[in-house]
């Protein structure tokens, strides 16, 4: 998601080298809201002690297999946007900080999650 901050024209008179020190300025903005990275060891060692296929994983977190394969080989995961990583953190039931690498894994998060009791495949 990409968001635009609108600054104010205060003076008409702004120099060529005013407005690029703006438009800096709102791209360091943007970028602090999407600069977010996920360790691809972490991300691997819980979905395997979660007992959870790649397919499944997907399906719960709405992403591609593509996308979790870069991810998890180290490829893609810097700058991702933290909807993403969200809906990892919680399809895996950790906190985005244990697959950011800020918080230690503890033993919960190793355990294999339950399965769920649904046959008609609707539930993951």
């Amino acid at each position: 998601m990409i968001r635009l901050f609108f600054i104010p024209n205060i003076n008409s008179q702004i120099t060529g080298h005013e407005r690029a020190c703006r438009h800096d300025r709102i791209m360091r903005k943007d970028e602090a809201l999407t600069d977010q990275a996920i360790e691809a060891l972490t991300l691997k060692t819980i979905r395997k002690a979660r007992k959870l296929g790649r397919p499944r994983l997907v399906r719960l977190a709405g992403i591609t297999e593509r996308q979790l394969s870069k991810l998890e080989s180290g490829q893609g995961g810097q700058n991702l946007q933290p909807t993403t990583i969200s809906k990892l953190a919680t399809a895996l039931a950790v906190p985005q900080g244990v697959l950011a690498g800020d918080m230690p894994m503890t033993d919960d998060d190793l355990t294999p999650m339950a399965t769920s009791k649904c046959t008609s495949g609707c539930c993951g």
